[in-house]
């Protein structure tokens, strides 16, 4: 018999399949970004289809296969893509950090920081209402984090004005305050010419 896991994670991409079929893709607590199974999940009577879509944060069940896992059940707590669809600059950056992130990650590897500085910065995006310079501060700040959870960003470097980076790292505080130092045109250009620079180093973008 299978053991079956429980997982939780966030949909950040789906793939069609077959007549009915999707490929998932999900970057879970347990087990970084993984690739799952969901038979039948686009079949009009599949009760799971509505809380699997792209962009929700579910509780799933699955079972590992010999190359892919496969699905069992799924509950869904939120969708992050019908809570953010009023505001289109809120979903070109959501989709920025998602094309980032698949970049990046090459594999399965637990890494509950980055689940957790994803999942936050999306609730708090979720919640506030921001003009677009804002949004623009946010995106900064996330992919500084991501970058910091993957190993690509050092947070020991200083910003030309004597910032230091630290005080953007703090993976679970979100406030107007950071969204505000971050529009320092010193801190920003820093920030961006060093969020190139890791990218670069990086080799994967």
């Amino acid at each position: 018999m299978h053991q079956i896991y429980q997982v939780e994670g966030i949909v950040l991409k789906s793939v069609d399949f077959g007549e009915s079929n999707k490929y998932l893709f999900i970057l879970t607590k347990e087990f970084g970004l993984i690739k799952i199974v969901a038979q039948s999940l686009r079949n009009l009577k599949s009760k799971l289809r509505y809380g699997l879509q792209d962009l929700s944060v579910a509780q799933i069940n699955l079972v590992r296969g010999r190359s892919v896992w496969r699905l069992t059940n799924s509950i869904c707590e939120k969708n992050f893509y019908f809570l953010l669809a009023k505001d289109r600059n809120k979903l070109i950056v959501v989709n920025r950090v998602l094309n980032l992130l698949f970049q990046l990650l090459t594999g399965e590897e637990k890494n509950t920081d980055l689940y957790e500085t994803v999942k936050e910065s999306f609730s708090f995006l979720e919640k506030n209402d921001f003009k677009e310079a804002r949004i623009k501060s946010f995106e900064n700040i996330i992919v500084v984090r991501v970058l910091y959870c993957l190993g690509y960003f050092d947070k020991q470097k200083v910003t030309k004005n004597g910032t230091l980076y630290v005080s953007f790292l703090n993976l679970t505080e979100w406030n107007e305050n950071l969204l505000e130092k971050m529009e320092d045109s010193r801190i920003k250009k820093q920030v961006i010419f060093d969020i190139n620079t890791s990218l670069k180093s990086s080799q994967l973008c």
